[in-house]
């Protein structure tokens, strides 16, 4: 398989404020416990969302909505071998829906001489994964660390949620950003990069997000307003189809 450095995609549009969804179960890859934050007021200091270099751009999925003839292979399992074979550093549960079967994993590249992160996009063709990776047109960051997968959209179709950071110093901010979709007639199975509302502009990373490993929230730093900097969790507005920052 092909790594691909993952570069840092252009804006889109979305906004943020908290999130819905509920966990599964069913994890293909299972995580540490960890607790939630419990206290999404407390003020953070000497942490930004990063908006200096745009993170996304939309991409469109070439994959029809036609009927997958399956051949019997169990797509989880086969998800498993393929995380196995390529060394992965962290792959996701599977997204289904009527716009087919998608999957991320992670693996530890090197280019020049620095350790990347390769952020690779699969979509089950009934029996084996196929690399669909163009689609994510480059990604963010150099150096992917966690993807999380969970309904974030409340749709009842999972998305995904990376963590990467520009190097693998330990002192490089930790960064993320969701991909999936939001359904409307315009955005039928066109896969992007989404956008956030940190309360003064429209962003597609957040700094510094802790993304809980029981529930669909994402917790990190947001903007009540200009001057105050708050922590909390973002949520997805489906009335303007983008994620939200919740202060409260």
């Amino acid at each position: 398989m092909r790594a691909r450095r993952c570069l840092a995609s252009g804006l889109l549009v979305v906004t943020l404020t908290g999130c819905a969804g509920s966990p599964n179960d069913d994890a293909v890859v299972e995580r540490p416990t960890t607790d939630d934050v419990s206290d999404t007021t407390a003020a953070v200091e000497d942490t930004v969302v990063e908006t200096t270099i745009p993170r996304s751009t939309t991409t469109t999925s070439t994959v029809p909505l036609t009927t997958i003839v399956e051949s019997g292979k169990d797509a989880t399992a086969e998800l498993r071998v393929l995380g196995k074979a390529v060394g992965a550093r962290d792959f996701s549960e599977i997204s289904d829906s009527a716009c087919g079967k998608f999957a991320m994993v992670l693996t530890d590249v090197i280019i020049d001489g620095f350790v990347r992160g390769g952020l690779f996009w699969y979509w089950w063709d009934g029996s084996q994964w196929v690399d669909k990776s163009e689609q994510l047109k480059g990604g963010i960051g150099d150096y992917h660390l966690r993807v999380y997968t969970r309904d974030y959209t409340n749709d009842g179709i999972k998305e995904f949620f990376v963590v990467a950071k520009d190097s693998e110093r330990r002192s490089a901010k930790e960064f993320g950003s969701f991909f999936g979709f939001g359904w409307s007639p315009q955005s039928q199975c066109r896969w992007d990069w989404m956008a956030i509302d940190n309360g003064r502009e429209t962003v597609t990373a957040i700094s510094e997000p802790e993304p809980s490993p029981r529930s669909a929230k994402v917790f990190c730093v947001g903007y009540r307003n200009s001057s105050t900097r708050n922590r909390g969790w973002v949520w997805y507005d489906s009335s303007i189809s983008a994620f939200r920052f919740d202060y409260k």
